[in-house]
Formats: structure tokens, sequence, C-alpha cells
């Protein structure tokens, strides 16, 4: 029986981090205020007619595109993750976006360049450690794999410069209280930093492009990968998505796709914090995406991030087990 008491939070956003290393992981990338700047520089950029999106997306993807008034075609993805349904081609008033998922679809982003070219938008946010493919556009999410408070790097087929003005719109609050162990008001606070980015394009902060040179990218890699195969190594085989971590991979999640999700605010109780991805979509105004609603639904994307051990993982996979009973898929 494994002791489930502990101390330690599991889940949720990433708090702060210091440590001056001098290091820039994505050197030769334009440094941006967040993903959705990214996409709507790409947008500003090409004024496409059409964009091929995925409908298992989160709305942050979604409203840049809309605020343009461009033409949103929905597609599928397969259990693989994988689209279904996309053109063999399409023109150059067209996009399509295709999001690496958890961090484990290089080699379909890698396929996907090569049929798209630069018609590609590829959306790293959950795979920071990928850099461009191609002449893709490529963009990712500091703030998914790091405790920084704003921040994302952009590769266009060009070189392009960076004109914008610094994003000082940022908020530390959300950091600094769960770095205190402030669990009860830090996540509040963590959402109003969330809706506080819009649309509009600026250059990544000072203070993360600061705290973005402080951080072990090997380390965090290596835990990353550990940690999700210590995880698959025990509960793999009853996970409905039977997604192999590739040898470079360096996951967001580790995503485990069950019948019926427990109830998430039961996990949280035991400091077990468990998103959700996305509920916006499930109001989303379309047809034939019964797939994509259940992935929403029945996901738990639990963390393997570099805060925690294969102990913490042991320790998170029992308390997981007193909502949820493994079965075979």
């Amino acid at each position: 029986m494994v002791d489930t008491s502990t101390d330690k939070y599991y889940g949720g956003f990433l708090e702060f981090e210091t440590g001056l290393r001098n290091t820039v992981y994505h050197k030769n990338a334009l440094a941006l205020s967040h993903g959705r700047a990214c996409l709507a520089y790409i947008l500003d950029q090409e004024k496409p007619r059409v964009v091929h999106a995925p409908f298992y997306t989160c709305g942050a993807m979604i409203d840049p595109i809309e605020e343009r008034g461009i033409e949103i075609v929905y597609y599928n993805i397969d259990n693989a993750l994988d689209p279904v349904g996309l053109p063999e081609s399409v023109g150059a008033d067209e996009l399509v976006i295709y999001i690496n998922y958890f961090g484990l679809k290089s080699n379909t982003m890698e396929r996907l360049t090569n049929q798209y070219d630069n018609r590609l938008v590829a959306d790293n946010c959950m795979a920071f450690y990928s850099r461009q493919y191609g002449n893709a556009y490529t963009y990712n999410s500091c703030r998914k794999f790091f405790g920084v408070p704003d921040g994302s790097y952009l590769y266009t087929p060009t070189p392009m410069e960076n004109e914008f003005k610094r994003y000082e719109g940022y908020r530390l609050d959300h950091l600094i209280s769960r770095l205190r162990g402030d669990m009860d008001i830090c996540y509040g606070q963590y959402l109003e930093n969330e809706e506080a980015f819009d649309c509009n394009i600026y250059t990544m902060s000072a203070l993360t492009e600061r705290l973005m040179s402080t951080f072990d990218y090997d380390g965090v890699a290596e835990r990353r990968h550990s940690n999700y195969l210590y995880i698959h190594e025990r509960i793999g085989k009853y996970n409905r998505l039977q997604l192999l971590l590739e040898p470079m991979a360096v996951p967001h999640y580790y995503p485990l796709f069950v019948a019926e999700a427990p109830d998430r605010r039961l996990l949280a109780k035991e400091r077990l914090f468990i998103p959700a991805l996305w509920p916006d979509m499930l109001s989303r105004e379309a047809s034939g995406f019964d797939h994509e609603i259940d992935l929403a639904k029945n996901i738990l994307p639990l963390p393997v991030d570099q805060r925690y051990t294969s102990a913490d993982m042991e320790c998170m996979l029992g308390i997981l087990k007193k909502y949820w009973t493994p079965t075979d898929i």
C-alpha cells in the first residue's frame, strides 16, 4: 500500500525559479510575450483567407483568428492525436495549424512540414524544447515549462526584426504566492494573469528574458523524460492513448486517457491538481467532433515536470488510484 500522505502539492502551474546560467535555449527566435502574440504576428504577416485548425485546442488559439475575421475550418484528430481529413495541399491564402500535443508529436510535425512547407504553423506550446521545423512558422510557450510570467519564442520562414514594445502587463502575484505556499489564493491569481493576456503583439518582458537565462535546460529535460517513463511503465497499459515517447521528446504532461475521468475536485483536495484541456471547446459551435469532446472530458494530464522525482510520481499515482480504478483497454 503506497503512503500518500505528503506535504507536497502535485500539478498546477510552475512557481518562481532562480539561479543565473546565462543560457538561452532558443537563440535564433523572436522573443515575444506569449503564444497568442506569436499567432497574431503570423496572421498579420500572412493575411490568410482560411486557417485549418484542430477542434481539440484552446480558445487562446482561436481568439486571434476570429478577431481578424478569418475563416476557420476545423479538422479532427485520431486516437494517436494525428490529423484526420486535412487536404493534401493548401493554397497560398491558407494556413494549417497543428499542435505538438503534450510534446509527443514531433514526428507528425516533421511529416506535416514536408507536406505543407511554409503554409504550416507549428504550435509547440506543449513542446518547448522543439525548435523550428523546416520553413514552418513555429512558436512555443515559456510559461508551460518554467515559472515565468510571460514569454514565447517564434521562428519564422525568414529572419525578422523584433520591433515591438516590451510587455509590461505581467503579474507576479501567483508565482510569489505559490513560492510562499499560499495555495488557497495563488490559483485565482494565476487565472487573473492568464486573463490579462490579449492578442496584441509585444516583446518578451525584461524579467522573463532574464529568467529564461537561468535554467538548467538539460536537467529539466531529463527529469520530465524520466518522470513520463516512470508513469507509463506503471499505468501505460490502461491508457486509451498509445503514444510513444520519442527519444528526444521532452513532454509537457503524461496524458492519461480514461473511460470516465474522476472528479478533479476530489483530487485537488488531496493536493493533486489536474487541469481540464480544454473546457471552452465544449461550448464551441460545431458538429462531428465527438472524439475531441471525449478527449477534453477524459484526458487526465498528469504532471511530470522538473519539480518532482520518481518518489513523487509514485505518491501521485497512489492519490489518483483512490478515485480511479485502472481497467484494461
